[in-house]
């Protein structure tokens, strides 16, 4: 008695020392599914010893960080909401009871976006959570009150030399609950599944400190520090002897059994590494970490049993098949002393607690056999292996729910041997129809029965018929006569789970809304769609009023002229104009229209209240902007290159009259004119359009004046005289000093410059001079420079 309790206190003080719920983590691990289109399943399972925590006590929500492996850099947190709390079988449940172990499953899951254009790093990433701290009872990690844990997961980028890179991440399978009894050979499975058919590869590693203490629980900061520190074992343990005995803690690295045979009780931490190889390369990672109790079994153990065929026991069974359907009564002895926990493929089987199970599936099955009162060493019988038995290679076409439109039938088939015999049922009615052929109309379950010579068990299949009922096609109009400038409501009713097919004049339209405005005559239906079934509705003819014709003559293309009118021609007449550019006489101003196409509407009143609309377009094309001083000055005797400029030089010139030019037909010619001369460019654009400028070129005496001059009285050459200016009256003479200060002006030159300004002799030196001298009648200005001697 003493010895029971001493077992009890010393379990309740391995499990629930501490407050905070975090000392019950039992441990966790990763695991990541791709989903598609960068669409992951991220997912943390945290193990915990639910005897001192309830459900509500556990986080709703766990931070998951993810680094860059190269240089540690954080790139993402992913929210992960709590989404299932699953109980963990123990084989022993005396045992269990009596040690209070009760154990759950906790997880933590989201979808989450793994960008291609951002997970792209060669070296991978990892993600992490970290919470302290570890239960204080833990016998093999130093200080494990203080020591936090780190739960990680490695995995590649998404994206590898630009080829998208898909991969899932291996996943533990869920844990039996179970302990280890002391000198007791003890096996515990670690394995993994792989989504991908990847290489797994399992080993013993140190569990991970993580950088959490008793005074910070969890890492707020986004710092990436990967490698992880592992935590510190205590002497004597290491990774290959976390569980120490006369054959200690070992893991195949293949298969992820570990197996170990322990000689001292207590609490003992462990972490399995699942490494991930595709083609050779290490391509991710994936750790659990988790505790197992060694405990002092009593040394009383209940019989092997062994699995019978049925309740008489007299006939071991090592193998069973089972037809489709069916199922296999497994049977051991029964007593009300021992407790009974069957297992599938060496994983605890939910409810299964009797001396006899039901098998329907296919798989290995045995049962461990403990005492109900007692906390023993428990046993396990021998393996029974159920199987399938074989059928017929028969199936039913359609394979999947047969859905077709009310009123129709359809056939099932079943695959055709002569070495078949078919049976069917409808609703689990037998029906008297013997050939692989059935027609049905009757909505209900359908299945074919086929047996074959030779074989035991026969090929079933079913299908579920049913009919889909027919929409309703109910079309209706406003009106059935219109305008023709006006649009008339058709409309059906649709439901949201149907589409619209409209005809017109019996031609599908691409039309698919409820409502549709028919602008034009004709007969119409609409044809309703609930998925493949559908239902043509009744006709229904619409007609527009007759109305006359409208003649439009208007020109329809016009050259850009700022004094153009175009005059607007229709037939029959009454109606009104609308647009731009109209005049009050009904005509177009090009000026007004400018550049570009253009829309005149003329709108008809008809008899039947009807307005009929025609609409002509008026372009009007650009042409050619050509710019041309109106009087060219050129001293008698010289030649001028006239030099008119234009917004284009793919135009077409033409000078007008020929006559003293170098080439009458290029944009600049030179003229060489004995007198005074008009001529007239015809500039023509690629459009056709047409511009014409003019220009006079007034040949003149030339003026004549030197360069210097003395004012210094000696009667030479004392003035700045300039040669032929009496010829132009008009002519403006000014001259400056360096700084532009106005020295002299005088209009018509009757008194020449003499050097002076405002009665005094200006220094010698270099002046400017402006003389315009209005020749023809335009401004024609010469400028230079003259210097005064003294």
């Amino acid at each position: 008695m003493k010895i029971a309790k001493y077992i009890l206190c010393l379990t309740i003080l391995f499990f629930f020392a501490g407050n905070s719920w975090a000392r019950h983590i039992y441990g966790g691990d990763f695991s990541m599914s791709a989903l598609g289109n960068s669409r992951y399943l991220l997912t943390l399972n945290l193990y915990f010893d639910e005897t001192q925590v309830m459900v509500d006590a556990y986080d709703m929500n766990i931070p998951a960080k993810i680094y860059r492996k190269s240089d540690n850099s954080y790139v993402a947190t992913f929210n992960l909401p709590r989404t299932s709390v699953t109980s963990i079988i123990y084989d022993n449940l005396a045992c269990a009871e009596l040690r209070q172990l009760k154990t759950s499953e906790v997880r933590y899951s989201n979808v989450v976006i793994l960008a291609s254009t951002i997970y792209r790093d060669p070296d991978g990433y990892y993600v992490v959570w970290e919470r302290c701290c570890r239960n204080a009872a833990v016998t093999n990690i130093n200080n494990p009150g203080n020591v936090g844990m780190a739960f990680l997961l490695e995995f590649p980028p998404v994206v590898v030399n630009n080829v998208a890179f898909r991969n899932s991440a291996p996943d533990f399978s869920l844990p039996n609950g179970d302990y280890i009894c002391i000198n007791k050979p003890f096996q515990f499975n670690m394995s993994a599944r792989d989504a991908d058919g990847d290489e797994l590869r399992y080993s013993l590693i140190d569990p991970v400190a993580g950088f959490t203490s008793s005074g910070q629980a969890t890492i707020a900061a986004n710092i990436g520090r990967f490698p992880y520190p592992p935590a510190r074992w205590i002497n004597g343990f290491n990774a290959n002897a976390a569980i120490k005995g006369p054959k200690p803690l070992s893991i195949n690295p293949k298969t992820g059994i570990m197996s170990v045979t322990a000689n001292e009780t207590g609490l003992y931490a462990f972490a399995v590494l699942i490494e991930e190889y595709r083609r050779g390369v290490k391509i991710g990672a994936v750790r659990r970490e988790f505790q197992l109790p060694v405990v002092d079994c009593s040394k009383t153990t209940p019989p092997v049993q062994t699995i019978f065929k049925d309740e008489n026991l007299t006939l071991p069974l090592k193998t069973v098949e089972i037809c489709d359907g069916n199922y296999a009564d497994l049977f051991v002895k029964s007593s009300t002393d021992w407790a009974y926990q069957w297992q599938k493929n060496g994983e605890n089987i939910p409810d299964a607690t009797s001396n006899v199970y039901r098998a329907n599936q296919s798989g290995d099955y045995q049962v461990v056999v403990s005492f109900t009162r007692t906390c023993a060493n428990d046993t396990v019988s021998q393996i029974t292996k159920v199987t399938k038995g074989k059928t017929p290679n028969a199936k039913l076409v359609p394979t999947d729910t047969l859905k077709v439109c009310e009123g129709d039938s359809a056939t099932l088939i079943a695959t055709t041997s002569t070495a078949f015999k078919y049976e069917w049922n409808f609703n689990e009615t037998p029906i008297n129809h013997t050939v692989n052929i059935l027609k049905v109309k009757l909505t209900g379950n359908y299945e074919v029965v086929v047996r074959q010579g030779g074989i035991n068990c026969p090929a079933r299949d079913t299908i579920y018929f049913a009919t889909v009922p027919l929409p309703k096609a109910i079309l209706t109009a406003s009106k059935n006569m219109f305008c023709p400038e006006d649009s008339l409501k058709l409309k059906t009713v649709l439901k949201s789970d149907e589409k619209a097919e409209w005809r017109k004049n019996n031609v599908v339209f691409d039309y698919t809304d409820s409502v549709y405005f028919a602008k034009e005559s004709g007969t119409y239906r609409v044809r309703i769609y609930n998925g493949k079934c559908s239902a043509l509705s009744d006709s229904v003819k619409i007609q527009t009023f007759s109305v006359p014709k409208i003649n439009l003559d208007t020109l329809s293309e016009v050259c850009y002229d700022v004094n153009l009118v175009v005059p607007l021609v229709v037939s029959p007449t009454g109606g009104t104009f609308s647009g731009k550019g109209l005049t009050a006489n009904n005509t177009l101003s090009v000026k007004t229209l400018g550049v570009g196409t253009n829309k005149i509407q003329y709108k008809l009143p008809t008899k039947d209240g009807c307005n009929i609309i025609a609409i002509q377009k008026v372009v009007v094309k650009p042409s050619p902007v050509v710019k041309l001083p109106t009087q060219i000055a050129v001293p008698r005797g010289e030649s001028v290159e006239i030099k008119p400029k234009s917004d284009s030089t793919t135009y077409t010139f033409s000078w007008e009259p020929p006559l003293y030019l170098s080439d009458a037909n290029v944009q600049n010619p030179s003229a060489t004119v004995p007198i005074t001369t008009d001529y007239v460019l015809t500039t023509t654009g690629q459009n056709g359009c047409v511009t014409k400028a003019k220009t006079r070129i007034y040949v003149h005496d030339g003026l004549f004046f030197p360069d210097v001059f003395t004012p210094n009285g000696d009667g030479r050459n004392d003035v700045w005289e300039i040669k032929n200016i009496e010829k132009y009256p008009q002519t403006e003479v000014y001259i400056y000093n360096r700084w532009g200060e106005l020295l002299f002006y005088q209009k018509g030159y009757k008194q020449p410059f003499d050097g002076n300004y405002q009665g005094k002799p200006l220094a010698e030196g270099i002046y400017v001079f402006l003389i315009d001298t209005h020749i023809g009648g335009e401004s024609s200005i010469i400028r230079g420079q003259l210097m005064i001697i003294r």
